[in-house]
């Protein structure tokens, strides 16, 4: 059936990339444009589209599907709707953007596709209509960018008594040196778009208010125990890099996740690909994240070309006019390397089914580069910069939070489920001579000296952002992020138990001994509490247990981190066997001075 094509040109202040940026965020652009919130259901099978979307007006909705969006960034970006009811069978838009020596010329087309040929002029006229009323909207939108405006800011909707209620909370949470900080919050959410609000992430909100990590880390976790927000572990798909899943709670991770839209499955990587965001809770915004389109390019800006690759095609693309690697990708997987040079040939091809072929090709800057797609089925194609320097809070280094674990004990993962990380660095010590203690000052003298004893090394431990875990006979075994935290917050714990040992007459028969190792594990529930299982966990706890009182024992691999701690000195270098360790491990002693 022959469709029907409108155009229309604009002449826009803006230059290219920023006008592009504001066609690619297709949620806000469809909502200036008054188009109802939709909800969008996955598609199992082939075909190109990857989701049924549905407006959220009512059952008699007419159900539709979206095209993958093609770009190629800055210059084209294409969009089309699949109507399976309705007068309309189809709608496409497309965006050519020409740049001018001052802004851009834009090119609007729009192709609708009546369902049948006697409708014809109605549906013209429905174009027609809604061609102008695009047009108006991004001439309103370039106008509000010449003068600095957010024309397409909407503010979120708040539950007032509710989110007073929260706020009171969480500042009784707070010293009063903290509480004005609650203030700030409140007025980056009052101030935040509803579309941005469900995903506030760590590094944003440290800059919006002007403050340290660990001073909004505070923050956001007291915010999220009294009703004000909601944590989101959110699983990152590393084609899309959006989430191919999000879950409120930790015990909702499975082993794997799956992206609908890029069709892999998506190992969970606790410490690498899974994102916590806060979002207000639903106490205090009753509606979650509104939906106008299944995919929106703005979320991908790593993404410079996408097409859509018909069933048994041939199709060419222009390479990006800039030297580089960067990665080719075809939906379900399969993917390869461009590199794009000074002395590459022109053009260059490959072929994609399941895998492309051949796997690295080379093309000279702004030449084209064919692709023969011999598969029955339609699907996205994507050229894809490789770098990822987003800054974001992973899901182990939110549970390596001291505070997380006091405020939210219940969030355990599940049962089975082990959330590998790569590494964590982990230290257990234990208390000697507590039976000699017990002699000479009864169990309750020595039970509070032992109390006194662990209260200072978990000081030294909360000094250096680690997590105690769990007691250990007489002792205690920590977390920290790093093996450089991990033996600074060691030897401060030594350097405690000296300074005990000094002001005390009895506490010169306390002594510590100390086992640190890094290396990878699994986060685990372990006895209704979040911990570590893993090889890493029996070297760590053999190393304690071959270590004297007063010392160190730690990996001889980590003796170059002593040389910028004042005070220490290591041992000679020895290997320890045996006792379900698969290997010798060489390791060394460290001896702490107290400082003066």
């Amino acid at each position: 059936m022959e469709a029907i094509v409108l155009r229309r040109e604009l002449s826009c202040a803006t230059a290219p990339s920023a006008l592009f940026v504001v066609l690619a965020d297709l949620d806000r652009l469809y909502r200036m444009l008054g188009q109802p919130t939709v909800s969008r259901e996955p598609i199992v099978g082939e075909g190109s589209a990857r989701f049924v979307l549905r407006g959220r007006t009512g059952p008699k909705a007419i159900p539709f599907t979206e095209l993958p969006p093609q770009w190629n960034a800055p210059g084209l970006l294409v969009s089309k709707r699949v109507l399976h009811q309705g007068l309309l069978a189809s709608v496409s838009t497309r965006f050519t953007l020409t740049p001018q020596m001052q802004g851009t010329q834009l090119l609007i087309e729009m192709q609708l596709e009546p369902r049948v040929p006697q409708i014809g002029w109605l549906i013209r006229l429905y174009g027609q209509g809604t061609l102008w009323h695009l047009a108006r909207t991004l001439a309103k939108i370039d106008a509000g960018l010449q003068r600095g405006t957010k024309v397409q800011q909407r503010l979120a909707d708040f539950v007032e008594p509710s989110l007073a209620s929260a706020v009171t909370k969480t500042k009784a949470a707070l010293t009063p040196e903290e509480q004005p900080l609650v203030d700030s919050l409140l007025a980056l959410l009052r101030r935040t778009d509803d579309l941005d609000i469900d995903s506030l992430r760590l590094p944003m909100v440290c800059e919006a208010l002007g403050q340290s990590e660990p001073s909004v880390m505070r923050l956001l976790l007291l915010a999220s125990a009294h009703g004000l927000l909601q944590p989101s572990f959110d699983v990152l798909c590393p084609s899309c890099r959006s989430p191919a899943s999000q879950h409120d709670h930790l015990g909702e991770l499975s082993d794997e996740s799956f992206c609908a839209l890029c069709e892999l499955r998506v190992p969970v990587e606790f410490a690498s690909n899974v994102e916590v965001t806060f979002r207000p809770s639903l106490t205090v915004r009753s509606l979650s994240r509104p939906l106008y389109t299944s995919v929106n390019p703005s979320a991908s800006p790593h993404v410079l070309t996408q097409l859509v690759l018909p069933a048994s095609s041939s199709v060419q693309f222009h390479v990006p006019n800039e030297p580089g690697a960067f990665r080719l990708w075809a939906r379900g997987g399969a993917s390869g390397v461009l590199k794009v040079s000074t002395l590459g040939p022109q053009q260059a091809s490959i072929t994609v089914t399941d895998s492309i072929v051949p796997a690295s090709v080379e093309v000279a800057m702004g030449g084209t580069l064919t692709i023969e797609h011999a598969t029955n089925q339609a699907r996205h194609f994507k050229l894809e910069r490789t770098e990822w320097t987003a800054q974001r809070l992973d899901g182990h280094k939110l549970t390596l939070h001291p505070l997380f674990r006091q405020l939210f004990p219940s969030e355990l993962p599940k049962p089975l489920v082990q959330l590998s990380i790569p590494s964590v660095s982990l230290w257990q010590c234990e208390f000697a001579s507590m039976g000699e203690l017990c002699s000479a000052l009864g169990d309750s003298g020595a039970f509070r000296q032992l109390l006194e004893l662990q209260q200072a090394v978990e000081k030294a431990i909360a000094a250096e952002s680690g997590a105690v875990l769990h007691s250990v006979a007489s002792g205690l075994v920590a977390a920290f992020s790093s093996s450089e935290s991990a033996l600074r917050a060691a030897v401060l714990a030594q350097r405690a138990v000296m300074t005990l040992r000094a002001d005390n007459p009895f506490a010169h028969l306390l002594g510590m001994r100390l086992g640190l190792y890094t290396g990878s594990a699994s986060v685990v529930d372990q006895d209704r509490r979040l911990d570590y299982f893993g090889q890493t966990v029996a070297i760590c706890a053999r190393l304690a247990s071959e270590a004297h009182s007063g010392d160190i024992l730690l990996p001889s691999s980590m003796l170059s981190l002593c040389e910028s701690i004042p005070g220490v000195k290591a041992g000679p270098i020895f290997s320890i066997v045996g006792k379900g360790l698969s290997s010798a491990v060489s390791v060394s002693r460290l001896s702490v001075e107290m400082l003066s």
